[in-house]
Parts: structure tokens; C-alpha cells; sequence
């Protein structure tokens, strides 16, 4: 039977005001239980109880609408309402983890930690340790970026006996701290996470990288693993520690099968190794290199020792190594490149005789190279030549000259009529005989009046002046012309290689230097060289074009390079030059009205 609201009211408010508080409150009961969501009255019911003295009750009355009103949500009245239940009853472990609880979900940290330390307190001062643990571990989860309290938590956590999900704990913990570069921080991490689960690999793994992160490679190498797994950036770590530690005898198999596997991985460590451990780097760069050299993939072969000697540009090994793949390759720049190199580096030790020995092989190579003949003045003075400038023409113009190697191009799939009279004598050299050349140039210059016939040697600069002019009259103009031809044949057969060491050498004559230089340039935009190509452009538009429209087309191919290489304002300036000369060509106008704009911009 419903009750009447209003009279059971109007009684409870008169009991009240005779003082007979219990009665008042039996009236309230009423009330409450015949509607239990008035919470209004059960909130008075829970106030009148404490009037009386029946603080369970009245905590009881509170809890209940607490509850209620978290559950909808409203998460500001629970609080309230917690608040009053430890204000009459400040020790209730119930109200305080609820209270910790809802401040935590309000952000209110500082009250949440507040809340669950009472509960820790009270726990220990009545010897329950495991209880006292397990808030900790909860005081632990509230804030992420408390890293004292999530490492107490931790701590509570192994002594609950989950060691493992206390180092899982700490892990995420470090990974958040490195990710924003609390690296110290992270460090002493992994460190409480290793001290409370000596088994987590995981963990011993990470810091290990930390460590090795900061220089400390013994101490990671005390953490590391015999066997690292299948991951190949911990296996590369493994390599790295073990060959700074001195044990890099044990890493050959492993630094071959990740070269195989991970390539990038390998060059990066050699990167890395380069500056204090150059001969660990260069077994890394040598790795990644032997892969290339297997698969004949020439640029993935050459790139690691290329990025090697940038770093360390006087290491004889790599170095004999990178002229060794660049012969390989038949790259007759980059091996004239990289034996010039080496050169210098065996000069900078005193190794006279080797360096002779390169030099003389660049000096046959590029006769008129003032820095190879330098290196070779330079080798000739470290083994106690007297006079090496004399030495040196000897060299050039003697009764034993320097031999020139022939080219090492494969012609035989080119009409006979165009591989070029056959050579007498030994296949693999040519040798240049200017004596006969120069024997009238020689006397002439070095005679002195009266017919002396003592005369002193010429200088040496007389005598390479001598040898251009007896270069000149070998038909150099003709035999550019043959070399170019035969470029043009072996870029059709799709020899770019060959071709390109063809063009640069017909590229020398000054008549075909515009031709030569612009299908050389072309020829390197198509292989993926871009840099080099813009050299050879800028080589070709220095040299007179045939035609004004020749000219023209290939200033407008070296604009299109430059912009497309992000090169804005060295292209700009190229296109200003063709609207400069023509008025109009082609798209010029829109490239330089584009191009200004972003200049403009940026």
C-alpha cells in the first residue's frame, strides 16, 4: 500500500521538532524505502543519522547515493558526497579508494594520490603488507608521467610475486620516457626492471641499447644474449656491441647474413663505426659492398665504400677495394677517381713506391693532368729521386715512356670497319712513342747558339708544351671522331657504361665538345646521375654549339634538370638566359614565372 509522502512528511518534521529524533528518522526510512531514488530524502535520512549518533547508517544512506550518482555520471556530486562520508568517518577505506577513484577520472592527481596514500598508511599500521602493496600498485596507475610512483608500483607488484608484469610495467614506462627523450631517465628504468625480473630479455635488451646508446658498450655487452633472435636491428646492436669490445672475430657470419638481409641496416653501422672504430666500419661497408659485387648491382656495391672513404678518406684497404669494384664495374672515371685517392693516401704514409706505381698508371691515363703529375713528382722525391721534374719527362718522353693502357671495352659485337685499326704487340697495352714526334720540336727549343752540344735538359714545363703540340699532330681531331662514332653505337646497343667512358674522351676535342658533352650529360640524366649530368651540361653550353637551335635545346634540358633536382634558382637563371636569347621557347615563360614566384615566397 503507498504511502502518503505528505503526512509521513509533516510527522517526521514534527517528531523532529519534539526532539524525538529516532522516531523522526524510522518516518525517513519510510520514505526511502517506498521510493529509493528520492535521493533528496535519502541524502536528509543520511544527515539525520549522524544528528543521532548512527554513523554506519548515515555512511551507509551516503555510499548508496554515491553510487548511484557515479553511475549517471555525475561525478561531482559522488565526490561530494564521499567527502561527507570521511568527514564522519575519515578512516573508511571503501570511501577513500572510491574517492581516489573519482578524482583520478576528474584529473585531479594531487587528491587521488592523497586518498590511496591514507589507505597505504593505514594498511601498514595494521601489518597488512600484501594490502598495502597491492594501493601501491594501484597509486602506481594514476599518473604515467609519475615516474617515482609507477616505479613503487612496480616494486609492489614483484612483491605481490609478479615480477613479469612489473618489468612489462616498466618497459612501457622506459619506451614513453625515450620517446621523449628522457633517455637517463629510461635508463634507470630498464635498470629496476632487470633488478625485479632478472629473466626479462626484453628488458635487458633495451638497455643494452641505452647503454650502448651512451658509450657504454661493456655494460651492454654484459646484458646482451649469446643468441639475439630473429630481429634484425638487435642482431645489427649485437654486431656493433661485440666488434667495440673487441670481439669482433665472432661476427663475420652474422655481419655476411645481415649485409644479406638488411643491407641499409649494415652501411648505417658502418656509418656510425666510421669516426672511432674505422677498421670495424670498413668490415661492415666491405659486407654490404660483397653483396652488391655478387648480384653485379655496381651502384649497391659501390655506395658503402663510396660513404666509408668520405669519412675516412686515407684508408688504404677501402680504397684499394673501391678500385678494385670500380674495375669491376668498368667505371673508367670513378677508377681514375679512387686511384687518385689511394694515391694520396699512400703518400700521406710514405709509401713512395706504391703511390709511384698508381701515379704512373694516371699520368699514362691523362698525360696532361698537372695533378697526377704532381703525384708522381711527389712519389719519385719520396724514394730519393735527385731530380724529379727531370724524372718525370724521362718518364714521358724517354726511351721507355710510360705505357697507356688500352681501353677495356668489349667492341666485338661492332662492324669490323668500326673497332679501330688492330694494335701490334702485347693486347693489353698501346704504347705512345712521342720521341719521334717531338725529336725536331726537342732540338729546336733546346739547342743553344753556337750549337753546343752540351746543352742542358729542357724544363719541364718546355717539354709538356712540346708534347700538346705533338699531341695535336696525331689526328687527335680524328681519332675523337672514331671514339665518338663508336660512343654512339655502343649507347644504342645499350652499353651506356662503355659509351659514357667513349663520350668523355671524344668530349676533350675541342670541336666535339658541344656534341660529345651533351650526349654524355644526357646519357647520365638516364642512369640516375643527375649531378654529374649538370657538370657535363655546363661543359657542353661552354663549348660552341653547331646549330643556334642546338644551343637552345640543350640550355632548356639542363633548366628542366636543375628544377626538377630542386636546383630553383640555378634553373631560373638558365631559363632567364633562353628568354633572354629567343624572346619565347617553348614552355620558358611559364618555368620563369613559376620559378619567380617561388623565389619570391621563399
Amino acid at each position: 500500500m503507498a504511502i502518503d509522502r505528505e503526512s509521513a512528511l509533516r510527522k517526521a518534521e514534527k517528531l523532529l521538532r519534539q526532539g524525538r529524533l529516532d522516531q523522526a528518522i524510522e518516518e525517513y526510512v519510510r520514505l526511502v524505502e517506498d521510493q529509493p531514488r528520492d535521493l533528496t530524502t535519502a541524502n536528509a535520512l543520511g544527515d539525520l543519522c549522524v544528528r543521532a549518533g548512527r554513523i554506519e547508517q548515515a555512511v551507509a544512506q551516503y555510499a548508496r547515493i554515491a553510487g548511484y550518482l557515479a553511475r549517471e555520471g555525475f561525478l561531482p556530486k559522488a565526490a561530494a558526497l564521499y567527502k561527507k562520508i570521511l568527514k564522519v568517518s575519515p578512516h573508511d577505506e571503501s570511501a577513500l579508494l572510491q574517492a581516489a577513484d573519482l578524482a583520478a577520472r576528474q584529473g585531479l592527481l594531487a587528491d587521488a594520490r592523497g586518498y590511496l596514500t591514507a589507505v597505504i598508511e593505514r594498511r601498514t599500521a595494521r601489518g597488512d603488507l600484501r594490502g598495502a602493496a597491492e594501493i601501491r600498485v594501484r597509486l602506481g596507475g594514476i599518473d604515467p608521467a609519475d615516474v617515482p610512483s609507477n616505479v613503487r608500483a612496480a616494486r609492489a607488484r614483484a612483491e605481490l610475486g609478479d615480477g613479469a608484469g612489473a618489468a612489462a610495467a616498466l618497459r612501457a614506462l622506459a619506451a614513453d620516457l625515450r620517446a621523449k627523450h628522457r633517455d637517463d631517465e629510461a635508463r634507470n628504468v630498464l635498470e629496476e626492471a632487470v633488478h625485479l625480473d632478472a629473466g626479462d630479455g626484453e628488458g635487458r635488451i633495451g638497455l643494452a641499447a641505452l647503454y650502448a646508446a651512451q658509450g657504454a658498450w661493456e655494460r651492454a655487452a654484459a646484458l646482451l644474449p649469446d643468441n639475439p633472435g630473429a630481429d634484425p636491428e638487435i642482431r645489427v646492436l649485437a654486431v656493433e656491441v661485440r666488434l667495440r669490445t673487441g670481439a669482433g672475430d665472432a661476427v663475420a657470419e652474422e655481419l655476411g647474413s645481415l649485409a644479406e638481409e638488411r643491407p641499409e641496416l649494415v652501411a648505417k653501422l658502418a656509418e656510425r663505426l666510421a669516426a672511432d672504430a674505422p677498421e670495424s666500419a670498413f668490415r661492415c661497408a666491405e659486407a654490404v659492398c660483397e653483396r652488391g659485387v655478387v648480384r653485379q648491382d655496381w651502384p649497391a656495391a659501390l655506395a658503402p665504400l663510396q660513404a666509408f672513404v668520405a669519412q675516412v678518406p686515407d684508408h688504404v684497404p677501402a680504397l684499394m677495394k673501391l678500385v678494385e669494384v670500380c674495375v669491376d664495374a668498368g667505371l673508367e672515371v670513378e677508377v681514375a677517381a679512387a686511384q687518385a685517392q689511394l694515391a694520396d693516401a699512400y703518400l700521406l704514409r710514405g709509401s713512395g713506391h706504391e703511390a709511384r706505381v698508381i701515379a704512373e698508371d694516371l699520368v699514362a691515363r691523362d698525360p696532361l693532368n698537372p695533378a697526377h703529375r704532381a703525384r708522381l713528382r711527389q712519389a719519385l722525391v719520396l724514394l730519393g729521386e735527385p731530380d724529379p721534374d727531370r724524372a718525370v719527362a724521362e718518364r714521358l718522353t724517354g726511351p721507355a715512356p710510360i705505357l697507356v693502357p688500352a681501353l677495356d671495352f668489349d667492341l666485338s659485337d661492332l662492324p669490323a670497319s668500326d673497332r679501330g685499326p688492330a694494335v701490334a704487340g702485347p693486347p693489353d697495352v698501346i704504347e705512345v712513342d712521342l720521341s719521334q714526334a717531338l725529336e725536331g720540336l726537342v732540338v729546336e727549343a733546346v739547342e743553344p747558339p753556337g750549337g753546343d752540344a752540351a746543352a742542358e735538359e729542357p724544363p719541364l714545363d718546355e717539354v709538356f708544351q712540346h708534347l700538346r703540340v705533338a699531341a695535336d699532330r696525331l689526328s687527335a681531331a680524328d681519332a675523337a671522331r672514331d671514339q665518338y662514332q663508336r660512343a654512339l653505337q655502343l649507347e644504342a646497343a645499350g652499353r651506356d657504361v662503355e659509351a659514357a667512358a667513349l663520350l668523355e674522351l671524344a668530349a676533350r676535342s675541342p670541336r666535339l665538345r658541344f656534341e660529345a658533352a651533351g650526349r654524355l650529360a644526357r646519357l647520365l640524366v638516364r642512369c640516375g646521375r643527375p649531378q654529374q649530368a649538370v657538370d657535363w651540361f655546363e661543359r657542353a653550353a661552354q663549348a660552341p654549339a653547331p646549330t643556334p637551335d642546338a644551343n637552345l635545346e640543350l640550355l632548356y634540358d639542363l633548366g628542366l634538370l636543375l628544377e626538377e633536382n630542386g636546383e630553383w634558382a640555378r634553373a631560373l637563371a638558365v631559363y632567364l638566359e633562353l628568354q633572354t636569347d629567343t624572346g619565347a621557347y617553348r614552355d620558358v615563360d611559364a618555368r620563369v614565372d613559376r620559378l619567380t614566384k617561388s623565389e619570391m615566397r621563399g
